[in-house]
């Protein structure tokens, strides 16, 4: 993956999303940030995490944001 950075000006976009797509939004940005956080990370409660979620819901909702 490329790394992007910023946009060279400021972008506002808005988008909706349902309750499912809120919590994996929280989700996705909370493992990510404990992944990437250089603290011990606890696989075994985002396993349960992940065992729970409908994980093709992720990758729609990535494609909806590509899409704003």
């Amino acid at each position: 993956m490329n790394y992007l950075g910023q946009f060279p000006v400021k972008v506002n976009q808005h988008f909706s999303a349902s309750p499912e797509e809120l919590n994996a939004l929280v989700n996705a940005c909370a493992f990510f940030y404990e992944y990437f956080s250089g603290d011990d990370i606890c696989m075994s409660d985002w396993k349960d995490v992940a065992r729970d979620e409908h994980l093709e819901r992720y990758k729609q909702l990535a494609s909806k944001f590509a899409q704003v």
